[in-house]
């Protein structure tokens, strides 16, 4: 998502309000806070679509989400306000990554295509493992498939046309 001077990439959602001081449950994306607390901003948007930043003062890991201190939220009712409301960060911000490495927002909505030029369908989600990653891809007709991030079965991953090229294992696609 781009407003002309940024590129916007969804980065958690806001859950419910912790605590007495204004204390907020986030659910990242990618799993950690994208940015450094005590500096770092987040953004929402409000009702006319403009980005308003929210400065990270704290953020610690609880269970599966993340507890945070924004500079300006101090109480629970205006910590309620951003309940449910999508954070997002610009794309500038985001470390650059080495060959052969991408972002959850890069991946999520490639087509994917055999070697053979297949359509098999779209990346719609992303599990990580431990290992690696697998990528649900849902195909055009019949159950999502499962695809490993291993590289013996991605064979390109090509972001600017949006395809991902895999050389499937015997039975993946059965």
């Amino acid at each position: 998502m781009s407003d002309g001077r940024h590129k916007w990439i969804e980065c958690g959602k806001f859950g419910r309000p912790w605590g007495l001081k204004g204390q907020i449950t986030v659910f990242w994306t990618g799993g950690a806070c994208p940015v450094k607390a005590g500096r770092g901003e987040v953004f929402t948007r409000d009702l006319n679509g403009d980005y308003v930043p929210h400065v990270v003062l704290a953020a610690r890991e609880q269970g599966s989400r993340s507890v945070v201190s924004l500079e300006d939220v101090s109480d629970p009712n205006e910590a309620k306000a951003l309940t449910n409301k999508i954070v997002y960060i610009p794309e500038a911000v985001l470390p650059k990554l080495k060959k052969n490495e991408y972002y959850c927002y890069q991946i999520l909505g490639l087509k994917v295509e055999t070697a053979a030029g297949r359509h098999i369908g779209e990346v719609i989600k992303i599990f990580p493992t431990g290992s690696n990653d697998v990528y649900e891809v849902r195909p055009p007709k019949g159950p999502t498939i499962l695809i490993p991030a291993i590289k013996d079965v991605i064979v390109e991953i090509d972001i600017e046309n949006g395809k991902m090229i895999i050389e499937p294992m015997e039975g993946m696609l059965d």
